[in-house]
């Protein structure tokens, strides 16, 4: 099975570009299919563009495809101090430099958030929004940070390995889960990873939430999904941490995602968790080829 995904990801030959946004250099992966729809892929927080490859395999007749790379994350530039403007702005230069319009924007995880708030603040630049996984329940007010949420605003130094194979082994997705394909694994984390004098280190800024900014608007995810007047779709893992109906956040999403998404437009994913396609690429891509169709 791995032989063969690895033969797969080897095959994949995206175009790599560059194109800056308000002060920053930011890297994106196109498949071009010009005489298709264009399609734009967002990952999540600590992921970059080739976190899609998996999907892409089977998307690549159906779509013209990019997947960017957020700034803070892959090849793109780090930033002083980052915001949901300044992604919005990162994906409106992809679309210009690609010279598309009314891209569908498929956004997993933090990069579901990202691509909703594009949406609410750019309303009419997309034609349909697909949120895979992501956090959908409302906002927490005051300091004290969400207790079932992994992934904490703290700084963490920069650490350096002997050896890109070495930081490949320390590699782990957050929120921790089960790993089905390990060939996907090692192949997000190889692209993970860049060398330098210093050794090999990750390219991530791990001061990217401890600098991001929350947005201005006062709106919940339900609210602000609420007044997109766009079709809009919904992925989620049948084994989700963010949608465990015994917790209270899970029950929160689910209560928000039951008031945001008809249940035509709602689909689970039965044998995956929150990193969906990781675990399902080929379901995840039928179910985004259906949405795109509707």
């Amino acid at each position: 099975m791995d032989e063969a995904i690895i033969s797969r990801l080897k095959a994949l030959s995206p175009r790599s570009r560059f194109v800056e946004a308000k002060g920053a250099t930011i890297h994106y992966l196109h498949w071009p299919n010009p005489q298709h729809p264009p399609l734009v892929l967002i990952h999540g927080h600590a992921a970059h563009a080739h976190w899609w490859d998996a999907v892409v395999w089977y998307l690549q007749r159906d779509f013209d495809l990019y997947a960017i790379d957020l700034s803070g994350c892959g090849d793109s530039d780090h930033r002083t101090v980052y915001s949901y403007p300044l992604f919005t702005e990162e994906i409106l230069a992809l679309c210009e430099d690609a010279q598309i319009s009314s891209p569908i924007l498929v956004g997993h995880s933090f990069g579901g958030s990202i691509a909703r708030v594009a949406c609410y603040l750019k309303p009419g630049f997309a034609a349909k929004l697909l949120i895979v996984d992501s956090v959908l329940g409302p906002r927490r007010t005051g300091t004290s940070p969400r207790p079932s949420t992994p992934i904490q605003k703290t700084k963490t130094p920069t650490r350096f390995y002997a050896s890109t194979d070495q930081a490949i082994r320390r590699f782990r997705l957050r929120p921790p889960q089960a790993i089905q394909h390990p060939a996907y694994i090692e192949h997000i984390a190889r692209h993970a990873i860049k060398e330098t004098p210093q050794g090999a280190r990750f390219k991530l800024d791990l001061q990217l939430l401890a600098r991001l900014r929350p947005l201005d608007a006062n709106l919940d995810p339900a609210a602000m999904l609420a007044m997109l007047d766009m079709p809009k779709g919904l992925i989620t893992g049948r084994h989700s941490v963010f949608f465990d109906p015994t917790t209270t956040e899970g029950e929160q999403n689910l209560l928000a995602a039951k008031a945001s998404f008809a249940p035509s437009s709602w689909y689970w994913v039965e044998d995956a968790a929150h990193h969906v396609l990781l675990d399902q690429p080929e379901e995840t891509a039928s179910i985004i080829r259906s949405f795109a169709r509707q």
